[in-house]
């Protein structure tokens, strides 16, 4: 078994411990699976999903999913070309920290619903 394959299995073991522990349930539909993605069901009726992408996001009714990532504030620059010359401009704006790891992804998405929800173990 390659690396790959043990760590898919490895995220599959977990999405069934959490289903057992906490009763999230694993609502992906194949499409979304095939993609990287997989949706959780709380028992609070709350959805979140892990993306690929390194996302983690809270499912609403909206068009778009809430970020629960991480806020982290980043600098960015970029020059412009003024009558003077270019001109280097400094700004700073809000980024989120991606979880590359899907099995970091589903970990952090408990701990997430723990602070936020009140999340209790059943056993």
């Amino acid at each position: 078994m390659n690396y790959l394959e043990r760590r898919k299995e490895m995220c599959n073991a977990y999405s069934e411990l959490i289903w057992l522990q906490y009763d999230i349930k694993d609502v992906s539909t194949k499409r979304q699976s095939a993609n990287g993605t997989r949706i959780f069901l709380f028992r609070n009726g709350e959805e979140i999903g892990v993306f690929k992408s390194g996302y983690v996001r809270k499912m609403t009714n909206t068009s778009t999913p809430y970020q629960i990532n991480k806020k982290y504030l980043a600098e960015y620059r970029y020059t412009i070309l003024t009558d003077n010359g270019t001109k280097t401009i400094k700004s700073t704006k809000c980024s989120r920290e991606l979880i590359y790891s899907e099995l970091a992804r589903m970990v952090y998405m408990i701990e997430w619903a723990k602070r936020n929800w009140n999340l209790r173990s059943l056993v």
